[in-house]
């Protein structure tokens, strides 16, 4: 790089002196522009010492963008390249770990995955301008001292979870660089703070919003089925794309395709879930072989059920499976079954059943069966074709081998005896990728079940069981959170937890975390209507003419209103006769008249005492200062009648 006198620098970039340490001699800008990610490179360099730096500062944003012509001519001679996609994922995983916690109200939870950040930072050799300096010894001191607090009431509900000699691992790995101990450490903190890590799942759904837009007020076919099963390549097959595989014993691929859509969809022979967001493919049916159809259709890709990433995985899919349904104006459901999915003891096909349970778990019996089933298509794949009569077979199989509360499961046995009906030899679909000619005859047939109109009102939040169970815990250990936090009157943690937990739950539209919100919402009126009782019956006291209203008590008071006006904008159903303002004006209203029947002989350290109280009410509670004016005009008058 050709090197600049500090006065030429100073005259032709002036703006070098504001940009982040080590600028001036870097060598290399990242450039992601092939990537069409522009706020990659922005936000990344590299030094001279090949130490990639975040520059957070807004302004250095500007700047960069500002004099990015400068640093592009030969004079400088930088190097531009573009990042291997390794290298924007995990800047991806940077960005989202960092934003997980970076709105969180100081915590020992905020604290674990700050250290776990800086961590990474440090493992990836990544520099963060804002927490350039973080100093790590410092923020695992704080949190040995607290937990070392002899008060165990003052420790709090995630401090129990944090032992010294985990923090004292952690520290000693910090000066190592033993980056794989100080992750496990720091892993086993966090879950047992937290078993689900709900901003993932708030931050993934908002995620997902635009790939959903084009299903909106659209009749769609949307595809379902365990990670793995062959969704999508179901859909390339029936959105008109030719398959092909290099050998016998590979996995197909997507060869040729005049469908855009079809290129967004990722395919793979592995059990892990290639579909990370809803996928909508629009298909013209004169594309497809073998159709007789018009126009366009919609067929939907939703990530798999039961996903190998994890339950944050599970619960976001379901989530945008729900909102992709509801917004949509009718559904036709397609249950995509892998032969390679079974099971040993067909535990796949009774986790398939249970998925459309669950989807139609607000209907009557007599709804499913006679409305809704018939909305419902299972395509299989991945069968050899000798093995494709043995499909109802095993149909057969499952049914005489239910358990005993199978059996007593009226909708498990509606959904299996469907199932019993749609592969008899007569009904039932198999596709294969590369041997099918005419896959438009199972497109038409697919695209002729009678939909299910008002999808909002019959298809809900499906998910299975384990991912439901820790979803479960979760809220109850934000419970826990939120009724110490309120305790405690720590309103930012409390306020934090609250809404989060109402934003999850606005997500799920799941009945048992609405029952459970609503459950959090009673337990801390419970706690509160004590806490109103004794704020108001000690103001009361001190109210009283004879009384005196002090300093720490008129305060004490207000925070108590705040809280109060703190939960009922959060939503908290808190009835409206609680009401510490009108408490208050109701008895200076009562002390107002209990003077006016006065006369100049009455007592003068009554008077003194009202008046200060006059004084000291407007400086909390600046609403009642004109009546506390009027109050002390009377007062003056009565207390020169005493003289």
């Amino acid at each position: 790089m050709n090197s600049l006198s500090k006065e030429q620098n100073s005259r032709e970039n002036p703006t070098f002196a504001s940009l982040p340490p080590n600028f001036s001699s870097m060598i290399e800008i990242i450039n992601l522009s092939n990537l069409k990610r522009p706020e990659f490179w922005r936000l990344l360099y590299k030094d001279n010492e090949g130490v990639t730096h975040i520059i957070s500062n807004e302004d250095n944003y500007k700047i960069l963008i500002q004099d990015f012509s400068l640093y592009r001519n030969d004079r400088f001679n930088f190097e531009f390249q573009d990042l291997s996609k390794s290298d924007v994922d995990l800047i991806e995983e940077m960005k989202d770990q960092k934003s997980g916690f970076s709105n969180m109200t100081a915590c020992p939870e905020k604290s674990l995955l700050t250290l776990e950040y800086i961590m990474k930072l440090k493992q990836a050799q990544i520099i963060d301008e804002e927490f350039f300096g973080f100093n790590v010894d410092r923020e695992i001191d704080n949190l040995e001292a607290r937990i070392s607090c002899k008060d165990s009431s003052s420790k709090g509900f995630q401090l129990k979870f944090i032992d010294r000699d985990s923090l004292l691992k952690i520290k000693n790995a910090f000066r190592t660089e033993d980056w794989k101990s100080v992750s496990e450490s720091i892993g086993k903190l966090v879950k047992q703070i937290r078993v689900l890590n709900i901003q993932k799942i708030i931050r993934r759904v908002k995620k997902s919003r635009s790939s959903r837009d084009l299903a909106t007020g659209q009749p769609l076919i949307s595809f379902y089925g365990q990670t793995g099963a062959g969704k999508s390549t179901a859909i390339q097959v029936l959105g008109g794309a030719e398959m092909a595989k290099e050998d016998s014993s590979d996995p197909v691929f997507l060869y040729k395709t005049k469908n855009k859509d079809l290129k967004k969809i990722t395919v793979s022979a592995s059990s892990k879930s290639e579909t990370k967001d809803v996928i909508c493919v629009r298909v013209n049916c004169n594309d497809v072989n073998g159709s007789e159809r018009k126009g366009q259709i919609i067929l939907v890709d939703f990530p798999g059920s039961n996903d190998t990433a994890g339950p944050e995985t599970n619960i976001a899919n379901a989530c945008n499976t729900r909102a992709v349904n509801h917004g949509s104006e009718s559904v036709v459901l397609v249950m995509v079954i892998s032969y390679l999915g079974n099971g040993d003891r067909l535990e796949g096909l009774r986790k398939d059943i249970y998925f459309i349970k669950e989807m139609f778990s607000n209907l009557t019996l007599n709804a499913l069966k006679e409305n809704y089933l018939q909305s419902i298509q299972y395509l299989f794949t991945k069968y050899p074709k000798e093995k494709v009569p043995e499909v109802h077979n095993l149909f057969e199989t499952l049914y005489k081998d239910m358990s005993v509360e199978e059996r007593a499961d009226e909708k498990f046995v509606a959904i299996l005896n469907d199932l019993l009906e749609k592969t008899k030899p007569s009904q039932i679909m198999v596709i294969d990728p590369i041997g099918d000619e005419y896959p438009g005859k199972i497109l038409d047939r697919i695209a002729e079940t009678r939909p299910i109109f008002r999808p909002d009102e019959v298809l809900q939040f499906a998910l299975d069981e384990k991912s439901r169970e820790i979803m479960r815990e979760q809220i109850l250990i934000h419970k826990a959170v939120i009724i110490e936090a309120l305790s405690k009157s720590d309103f930012d943690l409390f306020q934090y937890k609250l809404e989060e937990l109402q934003c999850f739950e606005e997500l799920v539209g799941d009945k048992m975390v609405e029952e459970m919100l609503k459950k959090c919402f009673k337990d801390i009126l419970k706690h509160e209507t004590n806490s109103y009782d004794q704020s108001r019956n000690k103001i009361n006291l001190s109210m009283k003419e004879e009384n005196t209203l002090t300093e720490k008590e008129i305060e004490e008071y207000k925070k108590a209103d705040f809280k109060l006006k703190t939960l009922r904008n959060l939503g908290v159903p808190i009835c409206d006769d609680v009401d510490l303002v009108a408490n208050l004006e109701s008895q200076i209203d009562n002390l107002f008249q209990s003077l006016g029947i006065k006369n100049s002989g009455e007592n003068s350290s009554i008077i003194k005492s009202t008046y200060k109280k006059m004084k000291l009410i407007p400086k909390h509670f600046p609403e009642f200062e004109k009546k506390c004016q009027t109050i002390d005009l009377h007062l003056q008058n009565l207390f020169e009648k005493s003289c």
